[in-house]
């Protein structure tokens, strides 16, 4: 993203009013955009300009400014013990289920670290 006041100017086919999109004027406002056509002034919201890019673009364009990605996920679960050292009974354990969603390849990577792993209750030798 662009830290510094950025001007650029777009030429009208007309030739009668360029049009000036500037970002970063107002240090106070980095989420606004100003839109210069002719001697006519706008303010608008960042956000509102992606809606409008959108709107322009083909599909092929689309999926170029922000590709789609298709991968596998799996649900990983691994269950921890916990021991307490206040407000509960000393040394009382606690069993916290942690469950994360990760891409395939790391699940498997995990897995395979648990079956190798001397430690893990899951190794096979």
């Amino acid at each position: 993203m662009i830290k510094k006041h950025a001007k650029a100017e777009i030429e009208d086919l007309n030739e009668k009013n360029p049009l000036i999109l500037e970002v970063n004027f107002d240090a106070e406002k980095p989420e606004v955009i100003r839109v210069t056509l002719g001697d006519k002034e706008a303010i608008i919201d960042r956000n509102k300009l992606w809606q409008f890019v959108y709107m322009i673009v083909t599909p092929d364009m689309a999926e170029q400014i922000v590709p789609t990605k298709q991968e596998e996920r799996e649900v990983f679960s691994k269950q921890h013990y916990v021991k307490v050292t206040k407000d509960l009974k000393i040394g009382d354990e606690v069993v916290v289920n942690c469950r994360t969603d990760v891409r395939k390849e790391v699940a498997d990577a995990m897995r395979r670290d648990l079956l190798e792993d001397k430690e893990s209750p899951y190794y096979k030798s």
